[in-house]
């Protein structure tokens, strides 16, 4: 038997910094969407969420009923941790609309049958340790499945039972929260992160997508899935001295970038003057879907361009004498720009 396991799908996300926000909220869906035609494809008859499936309480009755109808579309079973992000009313809400094969974990231990293959799961909350004493695992199961939403080293979120786990013969542990990849082994007993259906944000490099489970080989699989990425593009600002020399750097670095995915651009080097990267940004607006830009530039002074007589020059001896790094770095931007009457930015 086929079992997908996905998680943090974040249906109803703000989804802040980009260029169209509802358009990328709808993109999750599609995520969604996109994952369930696989397993279907495929012949998957379950498919596991550990947690997260819906954001912060705001998600829209649009949004529940389009996901009830993404799980109604094909005989396959649905099995859903709620997780942290979300309030139970929007679970509730969902589950009013859901089909009969979408089946929800409570604060207590539950299990339910799929063939020969046992899928068990509880919310957690910190506070566990009744919940693990009263929990049960059906011994005739050729292959059984726990699904929770938690930190395999932080209890903040909820205490998982590892050595539990292992001794009742549990052969995989389907979790969610943290957004990559990862896949951990105690004894028999496989530990897997999903990871993020789809990225949210500049900072998830990772790939994105969703495990395939085979029950009766054994085998694990995560299977990449993603409509946007992260790129990352670092700009050589050597000896770069004013603003139009910057553009034509950063012009220059993105000219073969994906314009639809999230763009990180950071700003390296030594400059002759101070430059401006939110002027950089403003003129880039409009260009892509989603666009960061992070100055690490730092000015590089000549000295004997600044005679000590001047009050440059006198400035930047007193801040070299007395400031380190990068706060020494900071002073002289934001004190040259002022000396040479710019606006403070």
């Amino acid at each position: 038997m086929k079992v997908i396991h996905c998680a943090d799908v974040h249906i109803g996300s703000p989804l802040m910094g980009v260029a169209n926000s509802n358009a990328r909220r709808h993109e999750l869906l599609k995520a969604f969407e996109q994952m369930v035609n696989y397993a279907y494809n495929v012949g998957a008859e379950a498919v596991v969420i550990a947690g997260d499936l819906l954001d912060k309480e705001g998600v829209t009755t649009n949004e529940l009923s389009s996901l009830a109808s993404v799980m109604a579309r094909y005989p396959i079973q649905y099995f859903i941790v709620a997780g942290n992000h979300s309030g139970q009313g929007d679970y509730d809400r969902l589950q009013r609309l859901a089909s009969k094969n979408v089946h929800f974990f409570g604060k207590e231990w539950k299990g339910f049958s799929v063939a020969d293959v046992g899928i068990y799961g509880m919310e957690l909350d910190g506070n566990d340790s009744e919940r693990w004493s009263n929990a049960r695992i059906d011994s005739g199961k050729k292959f059984n499945i726990v699904v929770l939403h938690a930190d395999l080293e932080n209890t903040v979120y909820g205490e998982v039972d590892v050595n539990w786990l292992v001794s009742n013969n549990v052969n995989y542990v389907a979790l969610g929260h943290r957004h990559a990849f990862e896949h951990k082994k105690a004894q028999n007993t496989h530990f897997v992160y999903s990871g993020v259906l789809e990225i949210r944000g500049f900072d998830e490099r990772q790939d994105s997508g969703f495990v395939l489970i085979d029950t009766d080989t054994g085998k694990i699989a995560h299977v990449s899935q993603a409509i946007r990425r992260v790129s990352d593009v670092e700009v050589d600002c050597n000896g770069v001295e004013d603003d139009i020399q910057l553009k034509q750097r950063v012009d220059a670095a993105l000219r073969t970038v994906d314009v639809n995915n999230y763009i990180n651009v950071t700003l390296k080097g030594y400059t002759e003057g101070r430059v401006h990267a939110d002027r950089i940004k403003q003129d880039l607006k409009g260009r892509f879907f989603a666009l960061r830009v992070k100055d690490e530039t730092k000015i590089r002074l000549d000295l004997s361009k600044l005679p000590e007589s001047t009050i440059a020059g006198r400035f930047v001896r007193v801040v070299k004498d007395n400031a380190d790094g990068d706060i020494a770095d900071d002073i002289l931007r934001l004190g040259l720009s002022a000396l040479q009457g710019e606006d403070l930015e």
